[in-house]
């Protein structure tokens, strides 16, 4: 790759990382160039391991003591990145790129309110007053499609749902407007509604913002909806690089053509054997195999929850569930991220109280709380 143009945002060349252990040294990132303009979105996927955290990583320079970088250039906006000192890296780090990262949870402090970690980041970058930077937050919420900003700017974060979460995350890496923002797995743990707004989001962003977006990702589906270009990656190079259509429609490297034959479908899964080896014909009208002879309704009751309400901060998340599931039942419960699915989850479970309601298991009721519980009751009901 040529060095970067004017326009470069970020401009990537000839880099390798390596880790090293007590035993081995372990080439994780190995002789990799890549270029984003202003405004565009590249995709970086592959499978897990392939090393394209390890690159987001050297880009924000995040990366730990033992780990070795080696580049021909690493620049950002046409500024070597190594070259910076710690206090350079601060503030350019939330103001200039940001960063959301796979686990919506730990990226957020549990001791802090939503409303005062985005004016925190937002005052420590610009001089502003605080009741001007907590109008702002609620803006940033509102931009990311959060229903109530102003309720949720109160919240905790084991009060919000994970895509609630990660909205927020979001929330605080664009709340200065950076000229690139990176994201590591950003929607792995969301359900595909919140999928779909974040892509949208991130369509906002770069229509109205000419916001940069480095996508990684192992989702080809979720790349080839939101990026212009990608990247695949295999063991720590790329072996594949082009516009995003063309890629997927038309790969050229024997990697690339497996990783699209293995995408899952709703008649094939990693289960029945390696996607990309067999794509033995389906028969839809075969029936599946049946688990137990006798019907659910027939069967031993297992779970059965009764009336159960929940709230948090006065904001009701269940009203009311009532459901039975059979011995040797699969159950499930779908609907869009905080709908309170986790939330039922975790009452059954005995990890978090209900407002209101019963558990029973096989016909017991059981204590709200894992703790009281017999030890039966514990080894019967886990997560």
């Amino acid at each position: 790759m040529s060095s970067s143009s004017s326009s470069s945002v970020l401009s990537v060349e000839h880099l390798s990382v390596s880790y090293r252990s007590a035993r081995r040294i372990h080439r994780a990132v190995d002789d990799i160039s890549l270029e984003i303009g202003q405004g565009e979105a590249l995709g970086l996927v592959g499978e897990s391991g392939s090393g394209k955290s390890s690159v987001a990583l050297a880009v924000l320079r995040y990366l730990p003591k033992h780990a070795r970088v080696e580049a021909a250039q690493l620049a950002f906006e046409n500024r070597e990145i190594r070259d910076l000192s710690a206090v350079e890296l601060r503030r350019l780090r939330g103001d200039r790129i940001a960063a959301v990262y796979q686990h919506p949870g730990s990226a957020l402090n549990p001791s802090m309110t939503i409303g005062g970690q985005i004016t925190e980041t937002i005052l420590r970058h610009r001089p502003m007053h605080h009741d001007d930077a907590q109008a702002r937050a609620a803006q940033l919420l509102g931009r990311v499609r959060v229903a109530n900003p102003e309720r949720v700017l109160k919240l905790y974060p084991h009060e919000l749902s994970g895509g609630m979460q990660q909205r927020a995350n979001i929330a605080i890496a664009i709340a200065l407007d950076p000229a690139l923002l990176v994201m590591d797995e950003p929607t792995t743990a969301l359900d595909a509604s919140v999928q779909s707004e974040i892509i949208a989001i991130l369509d906002d962003l770069r229509r109205e913002h000419r916001t940069s977006i480095l996508l990684i990702s192992h989702d080809i589906n979720l790349i080839r909806r939101s990026c212009d270009r990608v990247s695949v990656m295999q063991s720590g190079a790329i072996v594949e690089t082009g516009v995003a259509e063309e890629v997927f429609d038309n790969p050229r490297h024997a990697y690339t053509r497996a990783l699209v034959a293995a995408i899952p479908t709703l008649t094939r899964t990693k289960r029945d054997g390696r996607l990309a080896e067999d794509a033995s014909p389906i028969d839809l009208a075969s029936p599946a195999p049946a688990t137990d002879s006798l019907p659910a309704r027939e069967r031993e009751t297992a779970v059965s929850c009764r009336g159960i309400r929940q709230s948090f901060g006065g904001q009701p998340v269940l009203h009311g569930i009532d459901l039975d599931i059979a011995s040797g039942e699969t159950f499930g419960l779908i609907g869009e991220s905080g709908s309170g699915k986790s939330t039922l989850a975790r009452i059954v479970t005995g990890l978090q109280p209900p407002t209101a309601g019963s558990v029973d298991l096989f016909g017991r009721t059981v204590a709200p709380l894992v703790e009281r519980r017999q030890p039966a009751e514990r080894r019967d009901v886990q997560m």
